[in-house]
């Protein structure tokens, strides 16, 4: 079937509720392909001239809006099936955000879901954005998101430099005096990149610190030691293994791609591998864990298969969720936006899957919560929460 032909077809299921599951991710698929966007664009524009031309773009959107709703709830299936949801932004929505990003959440229910509760949205939060502050070995603190472009500071033979998208560099311009230790460190509702002074490269969630020498050159190993979630990509160096050491374990590497979910409020540490080959350690345990697979620190390692997309779609840009119950939802959305979640009733164990743009306010992530079943409502800078 040639290509565009698949795209319409796929899309006629979705709008008809006659989609699979494998059929939707698909679909989502084609999102993220630009020579793609034109027929998606086409298909759009279609099913918007299908509806009453007003001149109100606002409630051709809202028409929109609704009869998607009634397509997506008139539906009740059983628990094997996946319920389909078009949250945070309608097909409308799409072309006047450019495609920029597609929401989506496939949503595991056991029991009828017969009504929408109306979310209540006094003042919304927006998402997180890059922000950091810096300790230097003197003690001195510096924050990353007022400080100028250039150069902040020279350390034991390192220039430390910030660029104009957001970075931080160490970059080795002489001899290495003496042993001296940098600490950058993300709030709740922030994120930042460093380019460490061997060249490795590190994305910092939310709400996590990273502490690291401000220059290997006179080193035997690389040691960075991560609170929080953090992914690398380590320059490959065999003579100096990097290790990084959280409060339950110690990944050893040589050269790697991969990812560390190590929050002391989650049940365990997880280690993600994308690339090369790591090794975690754990008390007298040890694991070696390949491409594709993650391992999970409690009381002892646990190796699994992993998905990878969903171990960093926080780094690409996603807030993603796989399987995840509505307590670990809800600290991750914690940590993102920076509020406080209160809960009212309850909460149950289900398991949902789904994600939306990190960019988007949290007003469109609750929405979408709505729709799942999960009733929210933002007041006072807190969620709260009726499952």
């Amino acid at each position: 079937m040639e290509r565009n032909e698949r795209v319409r077809v796929l899309f006629d299921k979705y709008l008809t509720s006659q989609i699979s599951e494998e059929e939707l991710n698909e679909l989502l698929d084609h999102f993220n392909i630009s020579e793609d966007k034109g027929i998606l664009m086409e298909l759009i524009s279609e099913e918007l001239s299908k509806e009453n031309t007003l001149n109100n773009q606002e409630g051709i959107i809202g028409d929109i809006d609704t009869s998607l709703q009634k397509k997506i709830f008139s539906r009740t299936r059983p628990v094997s099936r996946i319920r389909k949801l078009l949250p945070a932004i309608s097909i409308a929505a799409m072309i006047l955000l450019g495609l920029s990003f597609v929401g989506i959440m496939l949503v595991m229910r056991s029991k009828k879901q017969e009504n929408v509760v109306v979310v209540k949205n006094r003042n919304d939060i927006a998402p997180g954005r890059s922000v950091a502050t810096l300790t230097l070995s003197d003690g001195s603190k510096v924050d990353l998101n007022s400080i100028k472009n250039g150069s902040i500071a020279k350390q034991s033979g390192t220039t430390i430099s910030k660029t104009a998208d957001g970075q931080v560099i160490y970059t080795n311009t002489g001899k290495s005096l003496a042993l001296q230790y940098n600490t950058i460190e993300t709030p709740k509702g922030g994120e930042y990149q460093v380019v460490l002074p061997d060249g490795s490269k590190v994305w910092l969630n939310a709400a996590s610190s990273l502490k690291y020498p401000t220059s290997f050159s006179s080193l035997k190993e690389r040691n960075v030691e991560l609170t929080g979630e953090a992914y690398f990509e380590v320059a490959h160096n065999k003579a100096q293994p990097f290790r990084v050491k959280t409060a339950k374990q110690t990944v050893e590497v040589l050269g790697t791609h991969f990812n560390i979910m190590a929050y002391s409020n989650e049940a365990g540490t997880n280690t993600t591998l994308l690339e090369g080959s790591v090794k975690v350690s754990s008390g007298n345990n040890a694991k070696i864990i390949k491409p594709g697979q993650e391992a999970i620190v409690r009381q002892d390692i646990k190796v699994q298969e992993a998905d990878t997309d969903a171990a960093i779609a926080w780094k690409n840009g996603r807030t993603y969720f796989k399987n995840t119950d509505i307590p670990m939802m809800m600290r991750t959305i914690s940590r993102w936006y920076n509020v406080e979640v209160i809960y009212q009733g309850e909460v149950t164990h289900e398991l949902f899957t789904g994600g939306i743009s990190r960019k988007s306010n949290l007003s469109s992530l609750v929405k979408i919560l709505a729709s799942s079943g999960i009733h929210a409502s933002i007041e006072d800078h807190k969620l709260i929460v009726k499952p």
